[in-house]
């Protein structure tokens, strides 16, 4: 059988597949390996466009690239890790750490790398998915491909689009003579050694880089960081001293006392999980919270900086970042922090301009690191997905104000379809793997009926999903994100994600 892909190609009709995973990051494989233990059903393929596992874990190769919750807490519930060499571990060691889940779950020979899926399409008359996309193959050619499956898990995440915050049109940036880089395309071939670097953003992604690109082997002559608005910055986990001790005896004690893994893991949840009544939910934790954080900034960072390291946004309107050494690298001559805006690149340098009284300062620059985040207005945006009566879930999403889901896996008019780490699903006050978990749990539920075959077809109601995004709008009233975010636009369907000054 053939059909034709989106460029008029000849694609071969393969396969089918009962279940289809699309992603292999921590979604994906909690899906796959919880479907395998819970169910003990194994048809099911997952398809990932890297050549490995790992999702943004395995894409994001920066300096200082780390995780920024407590590493007990940063893992599967289900497979808890005895052997982390501290609680903030680096990216490599959580590509470590996925790869042995996948070992232990026996799910490679359940995944195919280097598939990209660009379009699923409901088909009413077999009730079935039809899924599309291709295979990348050696010196970049790709090979198109098709396939049916009863049920699609989206497994995509959203953290895989480089937000440029605007660079290219900035003037002069065509005879610049450094390098453009932003952090999700690191080149790990890039040498900073001795070089003038700009760094641009102050998110958790910045607070890593800047004292990275400082240290051994990169050696970076000057960095001068570009910070928009200042993040509200929570203070490290524990002292360095108790920090010491953790990486000395923690993995031994986890490898050789029953169950301590799993209690130091609901230790952390609850502390972390308080952090919404305390922040969130409450005016008063929240000045309380200000009040620490400000008496950290002077204690910990120079005294120059303390004016524009106090942020002007009520506490959780943006995402909290966790000091591991940002603060203390600005104690480093060859660090330097502005709120100028970039105005100009020039050949060896870039102007930055005082956004306060316009005053324009050029300083030399070969290097120009964007810290920007992700540009997530779009969920899966390279990937086309039509429903019942020819529905497509973007411009669904569009008429009714923004992205949406019921549950967060569910969405009207998209029959066996669900999404792990969807709109409204996660959160800025602990683990997201506690989110996917729970998203998890709630497709298990679902998926056994399926795979049982006493129900052909699961697909939330149109009235169910609308009065679920009220329902999460209205518990916001009197939250932070009501109260404290002016400046964000919110409607009663969902957030529309424009932003206004």
């Amino acid at each position: 059988m053939k059909d034709t892909g989106r460029d008029g190609s000849s694609v071969e009709e393969i396969d089918f597949i009962p279940i289809a995973i699309i992603g292999a990051g921590f979604s994906g494989i909690a899906a796959g390996c919880r479907i395998k233990e819970k169910l003990g059903f194994s048809q099911f393929k997952i398809f990932e466009r890297m050549d490995g596992v790992g999702g943004v874990w395995r894409k994001q190769r920066y300096p200082g690239v780390a995780c920024d919750i407590p590493a007990p807490l940063y893992s599967l519930s289900f497979a808890q890790s005895t052997g982390w060499s501290t609680l903030t571990p680096s990216g490599e060691e959580i590509q470590c750490y996925l790869d042995g889940v996948c070992k232990k779950y026996e799910m490679i020979n359940n995944i195919q790398f280097n598939t990209e899926i660009t379009d699923l399409n409901w088909e009413e008359s077999s009730s079935r998915w039809k899924i599309s996309g291709f295979r990348l193959q050696r010196e970049k050619e790709r090979e198109l491909f098709s396939l049916y499956a009863n049920v699609v898990i989206i497994a995509a995440g959203k953290f895989y689009s480089p937000n440029l915050a605007n660079i290219p049109k900035l003037p002069g940036i065509d005879r610049f003579g450094g390098r453009i880089i932003h952090t999700l395309d690191w080149d790990d071939s890039l040498n900073l050694e001795g070089k003038d670097v700009i760094v641009v953003g102050s998110g958790c992604t910045a607070a890593q880089v800047v004292p990275s690109l400082l240290a051994s082997p990169h050696n970076a002559g000057s960095v001068t960081q570009l910070m928009r608005s200042a993040p509200w910055v929570r203070p490290k986990f524990i002292s360095e001293r108790l920090m010491s001790m953790w990486e000395q005896y923690m993995p031994w004690l986890t490898r050789h006392i029953p169950f301590l893994a799993g209690i130091t893991r609901m230790i952390i949840f609850v502390i972390t999980e308080s952090y919404y009544y305390l922040l969130f939910a409450s005016s008063i934790g929240r000045t309380r919270f200000k009040r620490h954080v400000l008496r950290y900034i002077h204690r910990e960072a120079p005294a120059e900086y303390h004016e524009i390291l106090a942020p002007d946004c009520e506490v959780g309107c943006k995402r909290f970042v966790q000091d591991i050494a940002w603060y203390e690298s600005l104690n480093d001559p060859r660090v330097h922090l502005t709120t100028a805006n970039l105005k100009v690149f020039e050949e060896n340098a870039v102007v930055l301009e005082d956004r306060h009284c316009g005053l324009e300062k050029r300083i030399p620059a070969q290097i120009v690191v964007l810290a920007t985040g992700y540009d997530i207005s779009t969920f899966y945006p390279s990937m086309s997905t039509t429903g019942r009566d020819g529905v497509e879930l973007h411009r669904l999403w569009t008429e009714r104000g923004g992205p949406q889901t019921y549950l967060g896996i569910a969405v009207d008019k998209f029959p066996n379809l669900f999404i792990l780490g969807g709109p409204n699903s996660t959160n800025g006050h602990t683990s997201v793997l506690i989110n996917i978990e729970n998203g998890v749990g709630y497709l298990i539920q679902l998926l056994k009926p399926i795979i049982m075959g006493d129900i052909s077809t699961c697909e939330v109601k149109t009235d169910a999903c609308t009065r679920w995004t009220s329902k999460i709008q209205d518990a916001s009233n009197g939250s932070v994100w009501k109260t404290g975010c002016s400046n964000w636009y919110i409607s009663k369907t969902g957030w529309n994600g424009t932003a206004y000054p």
